[in-house]
């Protein structure tokens, strides 16, 4: 396996193509041919990271979190993050950053932290897009139909929610007359031939269909492949910032702050905000959501769980209504990194590659 692959497999989770314009995502050090036996999965790729890694002998970390996040315009050993950068270069480790992409990926970031907070029905909070889905049809020879449908599915073609494999074939008659320097699968030159053949049409995201055609032409027998790409309405995966849901019961304020502290395993929580006799309606957003104090207050939240917030956005929730319950940035973010490492350790086939995760961390802030 190499780096490129890993890349391709975090794009179809979370497309990088999706990081917000001021992002940087992506292969941010090394080299995308690089081979890869180890991949350290952390939210940060910072110095204690990158010994980390080193030691357990990984020769590629995916961070949340950019190491590269502002211009540089000089690389020193004295800051952090020039003295990360060459370390990871002293130690021949590649890093790849998965940032704004895997916050408003389907399954990101605040997916999973609505999931550990139980809440039930929760979808997007603020929608920024959906996939666009094509399908393909494509005439394949009865004796080619399993192989064909194989390719295109295992490259990402025919996935429908939890299901894999989704395709639709019906049985017709191919005609055509190899000319000219032909070389066919069946037939003879100047000959028209009539072949039994199985149409099968499957659905697929436009962002894999170069990985899809490619895998058709491969298992395909036929030297010139017949086959039709039909932009679709339908909307593919949803993705955007933070999620809101509900409880699966009522709670009281304090039972709720409760819960955060227990399922989110931390001592202490910020809250602030207007102080409601119950909690029912929970928006959430992974890292810093203060911007979408509004959206969360106008969707009939009770409660907004995100981190990094500010005085003037306490007043801002307290006028709206709606309490705000901060347990710090990365304690709703570090949820991402097992789940990260789960999703890479089940799309790599390769068994000579292991998924290792970052050694559990203090919070980055604490109280006394």
């Amino acid at each position: 396996m190499q780096v490129k692959d890993v890349l391709q497999i975090i794009d179809r989770w979370a497309p990088f193509n999706t990081a917000a314009e001021w992002d940087n995502v992506g292969l941010q050090i090394g080299d995308a041919e690089s081979e890869v036996t180890t991949i350290f999965v952390a939210l940060d790729a910072d110095e204690a990271a990158i010994d980390e890694a080193a030691d357990a002998g990984a020769e590629l970390i995916v961070a949340h979190h950019p190491l590269i996040f502002q211009k540089l315009n000089k690389l020193t050993a004295q800051d952090s993050v020039g003295r990360a950068i060459l370390k990871a270069a002293r130690y021949g480790i590649n890093i790849i950053a998965a940032h704004t992409n895997l916050d408003i990926a389907a399954q990101g970031v605040s997916f999973h932290l609505a999931e550990r907070l139980g809440l039930v029905e929760h979808k997007v909070l603020v929608e920024t897009g959906a996939e666009q889905l094509l399908k393909l049809a494509v005439m394949v020879p009865v004796s080619h139909e399993e192989q064909v449908r194989e390719a295109i599915c295992t490259a990402g073609a025919g996935h429908i929610g939890n299901y894999s494999h989704c395709t639709f074939s019906y049985p017709g008659t191919g005609t055509f007359k190899p000319e000219g320097e032909a070389k066919p699968f069946i037939g003879e030159i100047s000959k028209l031939e009539r072949v039994a053949e199985v149409k099968i049409e499957s659905i697929l995201p436009q962002r894999l269909l170069a990985n899809v055609l490619a895998a058709m032409l491969k298992a395909h027998p036929y030297e010139e492949v017949a086959y039709d790409l039909i932009p679709l309405a339908n909307k593919g995966k949803i993705h955007g910032y933070g999620r809101i849901g509900y409880l699966t019961e009522p709670l009281s304020t304090e039972a709720f702050l409760s819960k955060v502290k227990r399922e989110l395993n931390c001592e202490f929580v910020r809250f602030a905000g207007y102080y409601p006799e119950k909690v029912n309606k929970v928006a959430v957003f992974g890292g810093s959501g203060a911007d979408f104090i509004g959206i969360a207050a106008r969707e009939g939240a009770d409660v907004f769980v995100t981190a990094d917030i500010k005085y003037h956005q306490a007043a801002e929730a307290k006028g709206l209504g709606l309490l705000l319950v901060d347990p710090g940035h990365d304690i709703t973010e570090r949820l991402i990194v097992p789940a990260l490492a789960s999703f890479l350790t089940e799309q790599i086939s390769n068994q000579a590659v292991r998924v290792i995760e970052e050694t559990p961390r203090q919070a980055m802030f604490s109280f006394c």
